[in-house]
């Protein structure tokens, strides 16, 4: 895989060189691709090919930038599509689902501060996917409650 190839997609296509928020531009994008899929095998697709492409591409742009660099954002950018999956459209929810994802993305409360500890490119992504997990079940448990009410 090229450098540039490698630096497209980590970076999601140089958001990650933004200097303060690469990470939650790449969120917010996740966010405005969900919002505007409605084929539920393409959404699928993207957050499969995010999850895989993003664990080797991370590798790979760990030996250009280091460890983790702040301009690798497709890690977030699929930590943001898991925390979306399966919920429904409705404003409130994306804006729950997103803060919560950035909360436990970047306060990394256990175990999201353990995870992240793993080499290559599976910490770079392991700490994203579990937030956005995290985020996932909050978010189907608030729908859950508010719709019993």
């Amino acid at each position: 895989m090229s450098y540039l190839i490698t630096k497209i997609v980590a970076s999601i296509f140089f958001t990650g060189y933004i200097k303060k928020g690469g990470g939650t531009v790449a969120a917010v994008i996740a966010c405005m691709v969900f919002y505007y899929t409605n084929d539920f095998f393409l959404v699928f697709l993207i957050i499969t090919f995010s999850l895989i492409i993003g664990t080797i591409v991370s590798h790979k742009a760990e030996e250009i930038w280091g460890h983790d660099n702040s301009k690798i954002v497709i890690d977030e950018f699929a930590g943001m599509a898991l925390s979306l999956f399966l919920l429904p459209k409705i404003w409130w929810v994306y804006l729950a689902a997103f803060f919560l994802f950035r909360l436990f993305d970047i306060f990394k409360i256990f175990p999201v501060n353990k995870i992240q500890m793993l080499n290559g490119g599976v910490g770079v992504m392991a700490d994203d996917i579990l937030s956005g997990i995290f985020a996932n079940l909050i978010v189907g448990i608030i729908i859950w409650i508010v719709s019993v009410l």
